[in-house]
């Protein structure tokens, strides 16, 4: 799998977790959109708000976890939760802290880098672009009720030398990620929100001041 598809699948399958405004429900019509499904997908990643928290239950093969992924302007948090531990990650100011308890101690590396920035800043760039390319094709797939709530349905096909991959998403009208489920081969993930906020406090990109922090420009004598 080349560097591009593989960039494009991650961030379709979880760069999209962080859209989100509160979903509202739309009878269907009969009348077919006059914009393609890509345009209308595309047009759906236009509205990413600047602050929001999301947290999806997230099942890769049959081993599950949640993530709870906090984004304000330039910052950017993910905390994950599976059987094998916890842990975090901050993305402020080019600089990477991440973060896991080991002996009872909350112990966090350090990285900066300049040139590291939130995950998103140029998704939108990056799928208009790949998605114009041959063998990357979007339908719309129906709707699908979750928690209450209707979501359009696109499938997504990106078919390569390397991969061949089928991801349905459901998202609200107003650019909600409330389901999707990505195969590519016998390997699958599946993720569905079971939280949405459009407030995330300052708080959540500092790093606790009882944590361990070691830094890896010393620990390799950088």
């Amino acid at each position: 799998m080349n560097k591009k598809t593989l960039i494009l699948i991650l961030l379709i399958s979880a760069s999209l977790l962080f859209v989100g405004c509160k979903a509202k429900t739309e009878s269907s019509s009969k009348d077919e959109p006059k914009i393609s499904a890509k345009e209308e997908f595309y047009n759906t990643l236009l509205k990413m708000p600047s602050e929001y928290m999301v947290e999806y239950t997230i099942v890769i093969q049959d081993f599950p976890s949640t993530s709870r992924m906090y984004i304000k302007g330039d910052n950017f948090r993910a905390d994950t939760k599976s059987a094998e531990g916890e842990g975090f990650m901050i993305l402020k100011s080019g600089e990477v802290t991440s973060c896991a308890t080991v002996q009872g101690e909350l112990t966090c590396f350090k990285i900066e880098n300049e040139e590291v920035i939130n995950p998103l800043a140029n998704f939108k760039e990056l799928y208009k672009k790949v998605s114009e390319e041959p063998g990357f094709e979007i339908y719309r797939d129906g709707e699908m009720k979750i928690s209450g709530e209707t979501a359009k349905c696109y499938k997504v096909i990106i078919v390569t030398e390397e991969t061949n991959t089928t991801q349905r998403s459901c998202v609200s009208d107003e650019g909600v990620l409330l389901y999707a489920k990505n195969t590519a081969g016998e390997d699958t993930i599946a993720f569905e929100a079971t939280d949405y906020s459009n407030k995330v406090s300052d708080s959540m990109f500092v790093v606790p001041a009882d944590a361990k922090i070691m830094d890896m420009k010393d620990m390799f004598g950088r």
